[in-house]
């Protein structure tokens, strides 16, 4: 135990353990306490080197802490003191390498925080939080190695609550300090040099900083432009030395910022471009940005970027030139919200698409080949997500999101005079890479050319069939409001037969699922659905019209329908047709308020077999009569539950459905035998 050099003590309290237990470990250098109460003694272990007290209150700190004079690495991360803490401690800790006060009373509520630190010469590392009230003119940082700094513009807008107050404050904020400090490779964990700002930017106090800057955080400034990344004014760091080394940038609430990097010198031929080591870029709430970058495009390069969210900037009209977009060789993430005014992601020149590709270098196609996750929201403006160059080079985008994008008409553009025997033609009409498509409030969207075969899709407020052979290949669809009055062949004249789950909601004009009336050419529809889940449908009439296709709903195990006020007949069979037995492997039925049901099953005998159902639920059924046919209850020999509710007219549980008026002379004599029943309940019937 006296060998012991590193040491983790966390939530005891002091009558628990003393910290005069430790003063025997001669050889102790590393000490880490959480939610101590009693640090007396702490000054005893003058053999520490490296002490963290993260997130912790109390008092009497500062009189241990002057005692420990070989401290190298000091961590006071979210630390408060209930008496004031003399920030002249610090300066006598003139050993300190690394200090972290972010989050911390000491950094938030000293006057002297900065002209302490100045003393520190050996300091390499520095987390902090200081208001501009403590802000000094000319103050120079000591050469910091790593450093994560934020800067806030008043007091008041701390947050930091009445010392009464603390522990619950701790409790709601210990998961946002640990994820926001986690000593220097924080803020996302890509960098290690970061700078946060808030409500005002003191460039004179931390020009110093930016010459090594990695990662930028800006909230609240209500300039025209952001010092240190535009030439707008005399500045002592280079903005493209600046740019040259930003690794994350983030901008939020910046009301008249109309442009985010710009400048029209670049130091040295030789030097990285500008914003090569960029790899995230957030902009949110910038109502008058117009314009994201104004660089000399010859040296800028975004081959780094991987992260791009832009949200909520009105006035922004585009976002990347052809040449830059040729560089986003490693973007992975495109999110895109808010921004009214946006006509085109990449702006593609005016004319013919020959010029367009003469504009592209042909040793760097414009493909985004990383890229995987598109996320478009409330851009009124666009018309089109992926320009058809793009498009023709291969997209493998996995997520596609759009939302309420009310006048896009094409997710990949594609130009007036393409034929089909375009070469080009023919390479855009797939993305085949996609799982999950997500299309809704857009109603002009007439994609017709694409083929979209994503494993999962939801479309809400559109037309299906506006999609070439849509969906073929998908598992699991979800469709609400679309305009279709069939799924097959009207949407889709394939089947639809690699779907394992399908939901409809309130989708007012589809009458059925499958219509065999209108084509002699199908073959078979809904061969491997599992699940079949049908809601708020007025319109819907029947799954089928006709008779069923070859191995309809043969798979199925999950039928639920609610809501559809016009549906008499859950399914219909005139005449048993080989092969073609459906529902043969349903386990759960579930039929909610369906005011106008018959009939659950109709056809002759034999048609039906239901020899996997478990459980059947029925209610708010007003005109269902009768629920099974003598022939077809013989088959429920795994039925276990069976509940019938707040069905008013029903008379019976067995009998033929052909002819409603003989309903009790015909009802079976037969007795029920259902062997595996554990749950009979009827209810208002």
């Amino acid at each position: 135990m006296k060998e012991l050099k590193v040491l983790s003590l966390t939530s005891f309290s002091s009558c628990v353990i003393s910290l005069y237990a430790l003063t025997s470990l001669r050889k102790l250098r590393v000490l880490h306490l959480a939610f101590f109460e009693d640090l007396s003694y702490l000054g005893k272990l003058t053999t520490l080197e490296i002490l963290s007290l993260r997130t912790t209150e109390f008092e009497g700190l500062a009189d241990e802490l002057v005692r420990l004079v070989n401290l190298k690495i000091l961590d006071l991360t979210g630390c408060r003191f209930s008496s004031r803490f003399h920030p002249n401690v610090i300066r006598r800790l003139s050993k300190l390498e690394e200090l972290y006060l972010k989050g911390s009373s000491i950094g938030e509520e000293s006057d002297d925080i900065l002209l302490e630190i100045k003393f520190l010469t050996r300091l390499t590392a520095l987390s902090l939080s200081i208001s501009s009230s403590h802000f000094i003119e000319d103050f120079e940082f000591p050469r910091l190695e790593e450093y994560n700094i934020f800067l806030r513009g008043t007091q008041d807008k701390l947050g930091c609550p009445h010392p009464e107050q603390w522990g619950k404050f701790l409790e709601e904020a210990a998961r946002k300090i640990s994820y926001e400090i986690q000593g220097l490779n924080s803020v996302v964990n890509l960098t290690k040099r970061s700078l946060k700002i808030e409500g005002v930017f003191p460039y004179n106090v931390v020009s110093q900083l930016l010459e090594n800057l990695e990662s930028l955080q800006v909230f609240d400034i209500k300039d025209e432009y952001i010092e240190g990344l535009t030439d707008q004014t005399q500045l002592i760091v280079s903005v493209s030395v600046i740019l040259q080394n930003l690794k994350q940038v983030r901008i939020e609430n910046c009301m008249n910022l109309e442009v985010v990097f710009q400048t029209e010198k670049v130091e040295g031929n030789e030097a990285p471009p500008l914003l090569s080591n960029l790899k995230s870029l957030r902009l949110k709430r910038l109502i008058d940005l117009s314009c994201i970058w104004e660089l000399p495009t010859q040296h800028v390069r975004l081959e780094s970027l991987v992260d791009l969210r832009i949200e909520d900037c009105p006035s922004l009209k585009s976002l990347f030139s052809v040449f830059l977009a040729q560089g986003l060789v490693l973007l992975e993430k495109l999110k895109i919200i808010g921004c009214g005014e946006l006509k085109q992601i990449v702006t593609e020149l005016e004319g013919d698409e020959e010029e367009l590709s003469r504009s592209i270098d042909s040793h760097n196609s414009l493909c985004f080949p990383k890229l995987r996750k598109v996320h478009i929201e409330n851009c009124d403006g666009l018309e089109y997500i992926f320009p058809t160059k793009i498009a023709a080079q291969g997209l493998r985008v996995s997520t596609l999101f759009i939302k309420n994008c009310c006048r896009l008409k094409q997710v990949i553009r594609v130009a007036k005079d393409m034929v089909e025997n375009d070469i080009m033609f023919q390479q855009l009409q797939f993305l085949r890479s996609l799982s999950s498509f997500s299309v809704s409030g857009c109603p002009q969207i007439t994609d017709s050319v694409v083929h979209l075969d994503a494993e999962e899709a939801y479309l809400e407020g559109i037309r299906l069939s506006a999609f070439k052979e849509p969906f073929s290949g998908s598992k699991h669809l979800q469709l609400s409001e679309i305009e279709d009055q069939n799924l097959v062949p009207e949407a889709n004249r394939e089947g639809l037969n690699g779907l394992t789950s399908l939901e409809l909601s309130q989708c007012k004009d589809l009458d059925c699922l499958v219509d065999t009336t209108t084509m002699n050419e199908l073959t078979s529809a809904f061969t491997h659905l599992e699940r079949l889940s049908i809601n708020y449908m007025d319109g819907l009439e029947s799954l089928c019209k006709g008779h069923p296709p070859q191995g309809f709903l043969k798979n199925l195990k999950e039928l639920l329908i609610r809501d559809c006020n016009k549906l008499q007949v859950v399914l219909s069979m005139d005449e048993l047709l080989y092969n073609r037995v459906p529902l043969s492997k349903l386990q759960s039925l579930e039929l909610e308020n369906l005011p106008d049901l018959r009939w659950l099953f109709k056809g002759s005998p034999h048609s039906f077999i239901f020899q996997s159902l478990k459980v059947v639920n029925i209610g708010g059924c007003g005109e269902l009569k009768s629920l099974f046919s003598p022939s077809l209850i013989q088959s429920l020999v795994l039925l276990e539950k069976l509940q019938i509710r707040s069905c008013d007219e029903l008379k019976t549980l067995l009998a033929e459905p052909e002819n409603d008026d003989e309903m009790e002379s015909k009802s079976s004599s037969l007795p029920l035998c259902l062997p595996n029943l554990k749950t009979l309940y009827i209810h208002h019937c």
